[in-house]
């Protein structure tokens, strides 16, 4: 496991620093084209160096759904949340530009701001209110422009032994929008390097993209019940014996 964590790090970084100076591209593209333009070509960068890292990790992965996702429209992806490499597997198989929420701690990472910021994507404090409330507001606007928006509303990584409940807040960003909802189960991936105190260990991984659900002219009692009917959806998709158990979750 250490040679195998070690030549997955050695080449995240190297990525990185070879794709770094297309910020600067990125930065031009906002100029001439605009925002969007810009979130699109970031997008498309962090998606091909998150299917990298999918293939340097080398977890055996199945994906199942990709006929769900919407290729004409802006849509807002609800995903379960557990591991730090949930990312990879989201951006390495979505095949769409998709800007992320992320936890505000993630801020403190220079590097990893400067990319998230660069492709739209937004920090949240939970323990603020009013700036949790902006972030929504911001991550609205975004779907409103055409691009999609992920967030993992549990607003941490459970242990992969059960789920918790979904923010509700996070829901406004497809009921405020009109725009269809893309649920989303990963499965596995605290037991690439979670459940081994942060070294990489092939596993097997899944993902499961489940049809949309439209948001649009839902009445109010339809969207109060929304957190729950994806955390079902979501929650459906999971094998049997990592569904059971502790309610322990892991701060990240």
């Amino acid at each position: 496991m250490f040679f195998k964590t070690l030549k997955v790090y050695i080449k995240m970084i190297a990525g990185v620093l070879y794709y770094t100076p297309r910020l600067k591209t990125a930065e031009k593209i906002n100029e001439e084209q605009g925002e969007v333009a810009r979130i699109e070509y970031i997008c498309d960068i962090a998606n091909r160096w998150s299917a990298q890292r999918v293939k340097d990790i080398g977890a055996n992965l199945t994906v199942e759904g990709l006929e769900n996702i919407p290729n004409d429209r802006p849509f807002v992806l609800i995903a379960n949340h557990q591991s730090n490499s949930d990312i990879f597997y989201l951006l390495g198989t979505i095949g769409r530009p998709i800007s992320l929420v992320a936890k505000a701690e993630l801020g403190k990472v220079p590097i990893l701001v400067r990319w998230l910021k660069a492709m739209g994507g937004l920090l949240m404090d939970r323990s603020d209110m009013r700036q949790s409330m902006q972030t929504i507001l911001n991550g609205i606007k975004l779907v409103k422009q055409g691009i999609s928006v992920g967030i993992f509303p549990e607003g941490t990584r459970n242990d992969g032994k059960q789920m918790l409940e979904f923010k509700g807040g996070s829901f406004k960003l497809a009921t405020k929008t009109g725009a269809p909802i893309l649920p989303l189960t990963i499965e596995g991936t605290h037991r690439l390097m979670e459940d081994n105190n942060g070294w990489i260990k092939t596993t097997d991984i899944k993902l499961t993209y489940h049809p949309i659900i439209e948001t649009k002219g839902m009445s109010k009692d339809e969207q109060n019940e929304l957190p729950e009917r994806v955390h079902k959806i979501i929650e459906s998709a999971l094998k049997e014996d990592d569904n059971i158990g502790k309610d322990e979750n892991i701060d990240c």
